[in-house]
């Protein structure tokens, strides 16, 4: 399995799947620098090709055709982020992506220039209801259908992080798994474990 990992302290995506060659076990850290270079040379080749990736003790290498990429590790440690994979949901939720990210884009117009947070109130059984307040300003209000499971819960989140995370899922629908209301939140394709992100 190859896994490839990322956070900025305040959120975190992993990507997994099975490659078609696989070598000695190894992991490294590259700097964003370096990843979003090799992201503008991968949309500039055929979408089947093959990349091969090679590490040495200070660079890892990406062979693509005739182009070779190295970038330089950084020699440090990732944070542990595995015990927040753990399955322990007090709540979920699965709403229509597209749905769900225009509502959010349009409570984003309002919260933008104030604090960015949404708030989301599930009630299980029901419908999902959006807010977002701009004080003396503005508000939103938005109430849209879900599967909503587990117990009810009012939470908040930064709107441009959810945003962010519903433009990576690629699906039609998306599911919310909550961990209580003041804990991080499982966005991911519905049933699926190869792409996640933890806000």
């Amino acid at each position: 399995e190859l896994r490839v990992v990322s956070t900025d302290g305040l959120r975190l995506s992993l990507s997994r799947f099975l490659p078609a060659e696989k070598g000695e076990d190894r992991d490294f850290l590259l700097p964003v620098t370096g990843v979003r270079e090799l992201q503008r040379l991968l949309a500039s080749i055929p979408g089947d090709a093959a990349v091969r990736v090679a590490a040495e003790s200070a660079l890892v290498f990406f062979q693509m055709g005739n182009i070779e990429f190295s970038v330089r590790r950084v020699d440090t440690s990732f944070p542990q982020y595995e015990k927040f994979l753990e399955d322990s949901k007090t709540s979920s939720l699965e709403v229509d992506r597209a749905e769900f990210n225009a509502a959010l884009e349009r409570i984003e117009i309002i919260v933008r220039d104030f604090n960015r947070a949404v708030v989301m109130t599930l009630s299980p059984g029901g419908d999902l209801s959006l807010s977002g307040r701009a004080p003396e300003t503005s508000e939103a209000d938005e109430i849209m259908p879900g599967i909503i499971d587990g117990e009810p819960m009012k939470t908040a989140f930064k709107c441009n992080f959810l945003i962010d995370g519903l433009k990576a899922m690629h699906s039609e629908r998306v599911s919310l798994n909550f961990n209580g209301p003041d804990r991080h939140m499982i966005m991911q394709r519905p049933g699926d474990w190869n792409f996640i992100y933890l806000v």
